[in-house]
């Protein structure tokens, strides 16, 4: 059975082939062939990888006990999640914050505009 990445390569070689590729439009479809058949070759999950110094290796080894993850890639990956809802929601705090700051100083002025409202129809 053949993949989808080969199909595209045996694409792009007949039109090497065919001298399709020596006409200026014929160059144009063949580099944007090339360039889907390496789109479809590339792996979605492609790896990375990095070096932590000796402390932080111990701090995701020590988290990695603690949380029961079964690689250090998931504690990793889980502690990303955390930092971004962490300061997703400090990030709310803050306009809450800035919200209720802009309001406090004209709800007090309406309080006390009507204050001495609240004492009236208790005779």
């Amino acid at each position: 059975m053949r993949n989808q990445a080969t199909s595209r390569l045996e694409d792009i070689q007949s039109l090497e082939s065919s001298g399709e590729c020596s006409q200026p439009r014929g160059r144009r479809k063949w580099l944007r062939d090339l360039r889907l058949w390496y789109a479809f070759g590339m792996k979605s999950n492609a790896k990375s990888s990095f070096t932590l110094p000796a402390e932080e290796v111990r701090l995701v080894k020590k988290l990695k006990g603690r949380i029961r993850a079964k690689t250090n890639v998931e504690v990793i990956r889980r502690s990303l999640r955390l930092l971004d809802e962490t300061t997703e929601r400090e990030a709310l705090r803050e306009a809450y914050r800035s919200a209720s700051a802009a309001t406090r100083d004209a709800l007090s002025r309406e309080r006390e505009e009507l204050d001495h409202l609240s004492g009236e129809a208790l005779d």
